[in-house]
């Protein structure tokens, strides 16, 4: 059959991950030091209520991608975290990063994604700018030195997770969620 093979980044370490289509959650990776991908944060996400990629809205019709969130290493930097969000959030990217545009630098890149998974708990990320500055991809692609709120993330299990972005606030100003919290799928 065909075999979907995925690129995770652990320490100073990579591994390969085959994941089969017909493959259960039970399934375990090939290094049994982690869990298949379907018990990890680290991944693209669908919020619920939205139908196929094209999310709330039907095909052709603008933003798309309201219903989109990814959590992942930087296609760019892979040394990077970025948390890619497609709906609006009340973070005003114009004067700390605007070349932003929903994709946010993760201080100190911690926890790492990969290892997140339901018996972790509640998460917060930092979300950070990014450098506006530079010549290449890369060099914009850094971490730059403003904060712009914190991300909270809990893995539910059963392929789902509960998120929440909280503009100007810092991650130990934030004990849990808000009504405000949304549930993505994959």
């Amino acid at each position: 059959g065909l075999l979907l093979s995925i690129r995770v980044r652990i320490s100073d370490q990579s591994m390969t991950h085959v994941n089969r289509p017909d493959s259960s959650d039970s399934d375990v990776c090939r290094d049994q030091r982690l869990r298949c991908r379907h018990h990890r944060i680290s991944d693209y996400w669908f919020m619920e209520g939205t139908v196929d990629y094209f999310g709330n809205v039907g095909p052709g019709a603008p933003r798309y991608w309201n219903g989109h969130l990814s959590i992942a290493y930087g296609y760019i930097d892979p040394s990077q975290v970025r948390i890619s969000i497609g709906l609006e959030t009340a973070i005003n990217d114009d004067p700390h990063c605007g070349i932003c545009s929903g994709a946010y630098g993760v201080r100190e890149n911690q926890p790492d994604p990969v290892t997140v998974e339901p018996e972790s708990g509640l998460i917060k990320y930092e979300l950070m700018s990014r450098k506006a500055t530079g010549s290449d991809y890369a060099a914009r692609e850094q971490i730059g030195p403003d904060p712009l709120g914190t991300f909270l993330v809990q893995h539910l299990g059963d392929r789902t997770i509960r998120v929440e972005v909280v503009a100007g606030k810092a991650p130990n100003e934030l004990s849990g969620f808000s009504d405000a919290a949304l549930i993505y799928r994959r």
